[in-house]
C-alpha cells in the first residue's frame, strides 16, 4: 500500500503506511526505502539518508541523496563500491547514474543509463516516480546538456549522435 501511495505521491500516506508496516516488523528493509524515497521526494533529505541507512542495503537513492545534501564525500564513497560491484556483476548501473545525477555529473549519469539500455534493462527501471534522476534544484537536465543521447540498443554507435543532437 505504502509502494502505491508513494506512486500516487501521496507521500504523507505513504509515509503512514510504511510506518505501520515497520511498528509489524521493525526490521523490514523495503519499509524503509519506501520512506527514505518519499523523505526524498518530499525534500526531507536528512531523513531520507537516515531511512536508506536502515534499509538494510546502500543503493543509488542513498548515494543521490547524499549528494544532493552535500555530503558528497559518502556519495563518492558509495561510487566507488558500486563501480567495483557493477565490475564483479554487471548489475547496478541505474543506481550508478542515480549518484551521478545528485552530483550534477551529467555526462556519466548517461554514459550509466546507456549502460543500462545497451543492457537491455532500460529506463524502466528507474520509473519509481522517486524523482531522483534530477539534481538538487530539481531543474530537468535537457538532453542538449550532454554529449552523447541514448541510444536504442539495436542502433548503432555512429548514428547515436546524428539528427537527435542538438
Amino acid at each position: 500500500l505504502a509502494n502505491i501511495l508513494r506512486f500516487a505521491r501521496r507521500y504523507d500516506e505513504a509515509i503512514v503506511a510504511a510506518q505501520e508496516v515497520l511498528r509489524l516488523d521493525p526490521t523490514y528493509g523495503p519499509a524503509f526505502h519506501t520512506l527514505g524515497l518519499c523523505y526524498e521526494a518530499q525534500g526531507q533529505i536528512d531523513r531520507a539518508i537516515e531511512s536508506y541507512k536502515r534499509s538494510g542495503r546502500p543503493s543509488g537513492n542513498l548515494g543521490h541523496a547524499y549528494a544532493v545534501a552535500g555530503r558528497t564525500q559518502e556519495a563518492r564513497m558509495l561510487l566507488r563500491e558500486f563501480e567495483q560491484r557493477y565490475r564483479e556483476t554487471g548489475t547496478g548501473a541505474g543506481g550508478i547514474a542515480q549518484v551521478y545525477v545528485g552530483l550534477r555529473e551529467y555526462d556519466q549519469a548517461f554514459d550509466w543509463l546507456q549502460r543500462m539500455v545497451d543492457e537491455g534493462a532500460g529506463a524502466t527501471t528507474l520509473d519509481d516516480g522517486s524523482k531522483n534522476l534530477r539534481p538538487a534544484d530539481r531543474k530537468p537536465v535537457r538532453r542538449s546538456r550532454v554529449r552523447h543521447p541514448l541510444r536504442h540498443p539495436q542502433q548503432p554507435r555512429s548514428a547515436a549522435g546524428g539528427a537527435g543532437r542538438h
